[in-house]
């Protein structure tokens, strides 16, 4: 008697362990894939900001050295 149920009991349980860990595999790469996803997204906005930050500093460097030779223009004393 007990064979049997272990033969029924494993024929019921094998396949809904099967379908556990399937589904919990589906989850995960599903998570992964998702992270993967958030990650690019925040980095691409990253990259985005700091090429704003640079050309903001550039056109600052440029303004101070533009205005740095018109004041050493303006004043020939200065130079020398």
């Amino acid at each position: 008697m007990t064979d049997s149920n272990d033969k029924i009991r494993s024929r019921i349980l094998t396949p809904i362990i099967i379908s556990f860990v399937l589904l919990l595999l589906a989850f995960a790469l599903g998570m992964y894939l998702f992270q993967t996803r958030v990650n690019d997204i925040q980095a691409k906005q990253r990259t985005e900001s700091l090429g704003l930050l640079f050309s903001q500093s550039v056109s600052n460097d440029i303004l101070l050295l533009s205005s740095m030779i018109d004041f050493l223009q303006q004043d020939r004393a200065l130079i020398g």
